[in-house]
């Protein structure tokens, strides 16, 4: 029952950033006089099954301005691309912290 709520939870939330993010990336496009930061950082996946990376790795391409681009052989890092990344420090943190930790609370 608990894991039906998290999902439940889960998908506002979800739609939410996604709103956010599309935001972002319409002001960056209307916008021009921020310069952009494009970049590629790995997020850690180990332990996670095939399916599970799977799922990350969609929502992440779902969200404007982010494209999963591959995952390492060994199943340890998934490699984002991002359009506009100041920090890989601070993109990697808004990740493990937001959507992989809601993920994995869905997952358990």
């Amino acid at each position: 029952m608990i894991r039906i709520w998290r999902i439940l939870l889960f998908f506002p939330w979800f739609v939410w950033e996604l709103s956010l993010a599309t935001l972002r990336v319409a002001r960056d496009m209307i916008l021009p006089l921020r310069k952009l930061t494009p970049g590629v950082v790995a997020i850690p996946v180990s332990g996670r099954p095939d399916w599970q990376i799977t799922v990350i790795a969609n929502l992440i391409t779902l969200t404007p301005g982010t494209l999963s681009l591959d995952v390492s052989p060994d199943r340890r890092w998934l490699f984002i691309h991002t359009i506009n990344m100041p920090t890989p420090q601070g993109l990697r943190r808004a990740m493990e912290g937001g959507l992989i930790r809601r993920l994995d609370r869905i997952f358990q």
